[in-house]
């Protein structure tokens, strides 16, 4: 049950669902960005879209919050997830003046590629630091059920009504998580 200390910023879950489905990532899991699967099909994606930012990170991270001690799924899956350009797992206990010494160098000024990443990802996001727990980090994905990836897209589906999308532009629910929820 790790504790990561992570500089980067949140990434909101229906967004992250959206760039799965619109950009046809059918092999990632945006329930599960964190899965090694998962996170080498994002950065290379992001790395076809945005050259010039990835450059400028190459050990990009994404980090999932999860307490696996939570009897809901709900409570279990985190509304975002954090993407970083710098992960340091800190174990059971943490030092602060390790954490000082840590943060210190990082400059988390809203500038630079890890800003203009956000900003094409997440534009009101804060850059900061995080302290990030993970209950079970090497779990498995949780879009490898189908009723999980039904779940994800009935959350995507329901931001898209909310957002008065009307059904012609919403096309992209084609792929794996369109179709395993009975979209034709």
């Amino acid at each position: 049950m790790p504790l990561y200390l992570v500089h980067g910023f949140k990434w909101p879950r229906v967004p992250i669902v959206m760039h799965v489905i619109s950009n046809g990532l059918e092999a990632a899991s945006p329930g599960w960005i964190m899965s090694s699967r998962t996170s080498e099909v994002l950065v290379t994606d992001f790395r076809k879209r945005w050259p010039r930012l990835m450059a400028e990170l190459p050990e990009l991270h994404f980090v999932e919050q999860y307490d696996p001690v939570a009897n809901v799924r709900a409570e279990t899956q985190s509304d975002f997830a954090f993407v970083a350009d710098q992960v340091k797992e800190c174990g059971l206990s943490v030092d602060a003046a390790m954490l000082t010494r840590i943060a210190a160098p990082k400059k988390t000024e809203d500038s630079g590629a890890l800003a203009g990443l956000r900003d094409v990802l997440a534009k009101e996001a804060e850059i900061g630091w995080w302290i990030v727990y993970n209950g079970d980090a090497e779990r498995e994905d949780l879009g490898s059920g189908d009723d999980e990836e039904e779940e994800v897209y009935e959350v995507y589906e329901e931001d898209m009504e909310e957002e008065g999308e009307d059904n012609e532009k919403s096309e992209v629910r084609t792929g794996t998580i369109g179709r395993k929820a009975g979209i034709k």
